[in-house]
C-alpha cells in the first residue's frame, strides 16, 4: 500500500494532467483589455441601449408622417417653445418636464397621438377629456389631426399639470 505522501503526488500529478490537457490555460485564455475595443466582449445589453438611444425628440418626430408629424410637432413647439420644458427621449417616446416628468408624447397603432400626463388622475378634468383608459396613474387624451385639438382646453389641461409639478407631490 502507498504512504500517504505519495498518495497526495499521486493525486495532485493526476488534477494536473486533467488541468493541463483538458481545460484550457485560463491565463492565455484572457485577452488584454485593449483587445477588447471595438468588439462586443465585454458589453452588456445595457450599455447597447443607451448607446442606440442617442436620439433627438427632432429626429423622433421627422420619422413620423403626415398628421401623426404634425400633431407631435405642435405639441413639442408648445412645451418647448413656448412653455419652456425640458424634452428628451425617454422609454423611445418623448417626454416633456419641468421638476418632474410633466406628460409624453405616445404615437398609437391607429395612426393617432396621445398626450398622457404622468399625474392625469390628479388633475380635475373640467373639461371632460382626459381618458385613464384603466390606467392607475395617467391619463391622456388621443388626436388624430391638429384640427381636432381644441386648443384652449388642452392649454387648461397643461396648465394644471404645469401647476401640479411646481407643486411637487401631494
Amino acid at each position: 500500500m502507498a504512504s500517504p505522501s505519495k498518495t497526495q503526488n499521486l493525486l495532485s500529478l493526476k488534477i494536473a494532467v486533467v488541468f493541463q490537457f483538458f481545460l484550457p490555460d485560463l491565463r492565455m485564455s484572457k485577452r488584454p483589455k485593449e483587445a477588447h475595443r471595438g468588439s462586443n466582449i465585454g458589453k452588456s445589453k445595457k450599455f447597447k441601449k443607451l448607446e442606440i438611444n442617442t436620439m433627438s425628440v427632432e429626429d423622433f418626430i421627422l420619422q413620423h408622417s403626415g398628421h401623426q408629424q404634425d400633431v407631435l410637432t405642435y405639441f413639442h413647439h408648445l412645451f418647448v417653445g413656448e412653455l419652456q420644458l425640458t424634452a428628451k427621449i425617454r422609454y423611445k417616446i418623448p417626454f416633456y418636464d419641468g421638476k418632474t416628468w410633466i406628460c409624453y408624447l405616445n404615437p398609437t397603432k391607429h395612426q393617432k397621438i396621445e398626450l398622457v400626463f404622468l399625474r392625469g388622475q390628479e388633475l380635475s378634468n373640467a373639461q371632460g377629456l382626459l381618458n385613464d383608459k384603466g390606467r392607475k396613474m395617467v391619463s391622456g387624451i388621443e388626436f388624430a389631426s391638429v384640427a381636432e385639438i381644441p386648443a384652449a382646453a388642452v392649454n387648461e389641461i397643461i396648465h394644471e399639470a404645469i401647476y401640479l409639478d411646481e407643486i411637487g407631490k401631494t
